[in-house]
């Protein structure tokens, strides 16, 4: 009967460190929220281009036109409430940028969404660019220097967060 003890006790210390070294992650548990974004500029597709309004310009391509895609995604949200992001005007920022007086921002629009799920918001921007004549170091220049801010308050200590990012942060170009 005493080897049975001394049999269990083992096994019973074996499990447990066995539990500890577990690769599954408890990370989750600790994960704090975050702002993160993502841009994409990209060239239009030949359905896209045809709904770009270009009476007013002289010799247009589809070439002298990029589609800029900005997702914004707040993580953690369960943790959190009263977020709020705030984009930068990028109608003005574009039309305004020095090089020429030209009207370079097209159209575009916006959009936020709860993902349940990913326990993440997502909130986007996109917009057609003429960028005739700009290079990818211009759209990056006026991307990154106009913040989006984000901010929200702790659901557990009521602490206020806020966030600065810029779209360039993590730009990409196709």
């Amino acid at each position: 009967m005493k080897f049975k003890p001394l049999l269990v006790i083992p096994l019973l210390m074996s499990a447990s460190l066995l539990g500890a070294c577990s690769n599954e992650s408890n990370a989750s548990n600790t994960d704090q929220p975050a702002a993160k974004v993502v841009t994409k500029v990209s060239t239009l597709s030949d359905k896209e281009y045809g709904e770009v309004g270009t009476d007013e310009l002289k010799d247009p391509k589809k070439e002298d036109f990029r589609k800029v895609n900005i997702k914004v995604t707040l993580s953690e949200v369960d943790k959190i409430e009263k977020e709020k992001v705030d984009m930068p005007n990028y109608k003005k920022i574009f039309n305004n940028i020095d090089k020429d007086e030209q009207t370079r921002y097209w159209f575009g629009k916006g959009d936020a969404k709860e993902d349940d799920e990913g326990n993440q918001e997502v909130f986007t921007q996109e917009f057609v660019l003429y960028t005739k004549n700009l290079g990818e170091d211009d759209i990056k220049t006026a991307l990154e220097t106009n913040e989006i801010k984000t901010s929200w308050v702790n659901k557990d200590n009521k602490e206020k967060t806020q966030q600065e990012i810029t779209a360039a942060d993590n730009i990409s170009f196709k």
